[in-house]
């Protein structure tokens, strides 16, 4: 055969090794991938050869593998089930399955070691477990009006579109990575549709991606009604609450829906973030809050910063009320506090201006229920038998938690529904 004339990025040729089966073939059993047998490849397989062309693959057939194909035209059983698949490596040293091979020793005495990189899946034989495909001759002697369609459908029952194979690799929370190798593997077992793309994860975010804005360490969604559109969703503020939270390193802004019917959406994003006042202005800012004015669902640190409260201990924390946190002989007394009306800067501890009103605020219900039973446990007698029981309730909790009254929603209902 003719030399290879491809430039190639590989220490070593790929057309050494058969692009069906990936073994390496000496020069006399090499044979070119003509497009006669690129369509026996296409028919057989049900599956185009792609990549034959690139730099990185082969473009040769060992004999063995040519004679394969031309006998199943003729009608013969092979042996192959599915083919090797070849992916383009991003690093040769690592992960080209060319450079990896060792190819040791000259004539007889020569020792092949293939190597196992993901870039490749390697071809499958026939087994009692897999039935063999039809040949070619029989499918065209047989095929014909009807029962062509009724072949075809019997070929593609229970197998999965591209779209079913994206909800699957959703609900598995796969990786691009592990995504593709899940759906290399779905392919190789034909248990997805001819159609499916194995890249398909590689730009599934492109659609989305241009809703979203990145600005001062801030990624933010800059349209939100088209990208709802873009979910194929209608889009009604009233449906959603917008959430803010965050931990020592970032902050994080999502919608909710009312009833949790659908998932939630994030909408902005802040790397090395700590939640301050000046942070949530922005967020508020780059989202257009005010355009879709969503209720805000969020703990009450936030919801303070979100009112223009002061942080830290101070003596009105509430944006509802007055509530005197230092007038501890009433904590458990007065039930009447005075109502917050106005939300004037330098007054009963308002910092800044207020970002939101306060009739667009919900507090959370699980913090409602942690705040009760805090202040349960808290005005208990630690002398007395209610508190003695909780330490029998929970003795894997230690005393300083339960004297402060930290419990966490399990918790919390293992004592509600203690009959004791």
């Amino acid at each position: 055969m003719s030399k290879r004339t491809r430039e190639f990025e590989c220490n070593k040729d790929p057309d050494m090794f058969g692009f069906m089966c990936g073994q390496y073939t000496i020069i006399r059993r090499r044979r070119v991938f003509s497009d006669h047998i690129k369509t026996l490849y296409s028919k057989y397989f049900g599956i185009e050869p792609k990549n034959a062309e690139k730099p990185w693959t082969p473009n040769t057939l060992c004999t063995s593998c040519r004679v394969e194909l031309i006998q199943w035209e003729s009608g013969q059983q092979t042996k192959f089930d599915t083919p090797m698949i070849w992916r383009e490596p991003t690093c040769h040293s690592i992960e080209c399955y060319i450079c990896q091979t060792k190819v040791l020793g000259v004539g007889r005495s020569r020792g092949v070691t293939y190597a196992s990189v993901p870039t490749v899946t390697l071809p499958v034989l026939h087994s009692t477990a897999v039935a063999d495909p039809v040949p070619l001759s029989t499918v065209t002697s047989e095929c014909g009006g009807s029962s062509c369609t009724e072949f075809r459908m019997e070929n593609e029952r229970n197998v999965l579109s591209q779209a079913q194979l994206n909800d699957w690799i959703r609900d598995l929370e796969l990786s691009k990575e592990k995504a593709e190798i899940h759906t290399s593997r779905m392919q190789q077992f034909k248990f997805v549709s001819s159609d499916v793309k194995v890249t398909y994860s590689r730009t599934r975010h492109e659609p989305f991606s241009k809703h979203y804005t990145k600005k001062d360490s801030i990624c933010y969604c800059n349209d939100i009604p088209g990208l709802f559109k873009e979910f194929g969703q209608t889009y009604d503020s009233k449906e959603w609450r917008l959430f803010i939270d965050g931990n020592k390193l970032s902050l994080k802004a999502v919608l909710l829906h009312i009833g949790n019917k659908k998932p939630s959406i994030p909408i902005a994003h802040a790397v090395n973030t700590k939640e301050t006042y000046e942070e949530m202005q922005k967020i508020l800012k780059f989202i257009k809050y005010e355009e879709h004015d969503w209720k805000i669902c969020s703990d009450l640190k936030v919801v303070a910063m979100l009112c223009g409260l002061q942080s830290g201990y101070t003596k009105h924390c509430c944006f509802l009320c007055k509530w005197d946190s230092r007038a501890r002989k009433d904590h458990y007394v007065r039930k009447d506090w005075p109502e917050r009306v106005e939300f004037t800067v330098g007054v009963d501890n308002i910092k800044y201006t207020p970002l939101v009103k306060k009739e667009k605020i919900i507090l959370p219900p699980l913090h409602i229920k942690l705040g009760l039973i805090k202040n349960f446990v808290k005005a208990l007698d630690k002398e007395g038998e209610a508190f003695d029981y909780l330490k029998t309730v929970f003795p894997d909790i230690s005393q300083a938690k339960i004297k402060e009254g930290i419990f966490v929603g399990p918790q919390i209902r293992k004592l509600i529904n203690n009959n004791q």
